[in-house]
């Protein structure tokens, strides 16, 4: 039916309820019991994924590519080669899962790609459950369930200079100030922080809505 008898196809139902087709490098719909190529792209294996705002994600060896209605494949992200892609999914929060073959599971909100731990490199099926949990199958390690986190933890891990606080604000623009428990004072923006030396042997700390930092 326009198909193809062999090699793989990766099969997907929109938000406007077509079905989707990836086969033979060509992206398209079934139109009337056969297959209506809308996109030809390199390479033969592509995996796609429904996209909440209408048409399909489609993975291309390493290059993601959105697939709107109008037709137009934008390449929007690419992982490092040879990562593949075996599995996508778009949550709720309109980000993209990526399940590869070898190298686990990577998260792209738009902006930012970032890869995401799971108890096995192969990563095959990707599901969200109505609670926006995400579960990710893999051959060799199991299910696992990744849920929203609703608290980080700043440590000297995330390159806090101290483990110890005792008083913390935030002024107007933002910024956060931390008191350790030895008095020293350390101002950040979450990823970036400095000791304030003038600041040392401090008890706590309060920002006024004039942007003056008080400190006891």
């Amino acid at each position: 039916d326009g198909v193809g008898a062999t090699g793989r196809a990766s099969l997907v139902r929109d938000v406007r309820g077509r079905v989707w087709c990836a086969a033979h490098g060509r992206v398209g719909v079934l139109r009337d019991g056969r297959f209506e190529p809308r996109v030809r792209l390199e390479g033969r294996d592509i995996e796609i994924a429904a996209a909440h705002a209408g048409g399909v994600w489609a993975a291309n060896g390493p290059r993601i590519f959105r697939i709107a209605d109008d037709d137009r494949a934008v390449e929007r992200v690419s992982l490092a080669a040879p990562v593949r892609p075996i599995a996508l999914l778009e949550d709720t929060t309109g980000a993209l899962w990526i399940g590869t073959s070898a190298d686990g599971l990577f998260r792209y909100d738009g902006r930012q790609l970032e890869q995401v731990e799971t108890s096995g490199r192969n990563v095959g099926s990707l599901l969200e459950d109505r609670e926006g949990n995400l579960w990710a199958g893999t051959f060799g390690g199991g299910l696992n369930r990744l849920r929203p986190r609703a608290m980080d933890l700043m440590g000297k891990s995330a390159g806090l200079p101290f483990e110890a606080v005792v008083s913390l604000c935030q002024d107007a623009g933002g910024q956060l100030y931390v008191v350790a428990a030895n008095g020293q004072v350390a101002r950040g923006d979450r990823t970036t922080w400095n000791l304030l030396p003038a600041a040392e042997g401090a008890a706590c700390v309060s920002a006024d809505r004039q942007g003056n930092l008080w400190v006891g």
